[in-house]
């Protein structure tokens, strides 16, 4: 494995802060929030958008990964599986790596 370029992932975080998170917040319409759990568990359009962002520029910075999102666990909790497979995978919440709480398993 590659060694990993910090700033290059601190600046992935930050493009998707900047053009998917911030750009909503207190700015979401009652159509941009829902549910997922229970009325305590919201996800917003911000949310699986950054996802995706994140799951095409995270695993470009490491060859051979792929990002392991909440948005697609919700849908899929079969993804956790690939946590215990060889090879880094990023693991986050668009949300939480933009306020800089994520961590990089493998």
């Amino acid at each position: 494995m590659r060694d990993i370029d910090p700033v290059a992932v601190i600046g992935a975080l930050r493009e998707v802060a900047e053009t998917i998170i911030l750009r909503r917040f207190n700015k979401l319409a009652d159509v941009d929030v829902r549910t997922k759990t229970s009325k305590h568990d919201l996800v917003t359009v911000a949310d699986p958008e950054g996802e995706l962002r994140l799951a095409i520029t995270l695993p470009a910075l490491f060859p051979g990964s792929r990002l392991i999102g909440e948005e697609s666990v919700s849908k899929n909790p079969a993804l956790l599986n690939e946590l215990a497979r060889s090879g880094p995978a990023p693991a986050c919440s668009p949300r939480s790596c933009a306020g800089g709480t994520w961590r990089l398993g493998g």
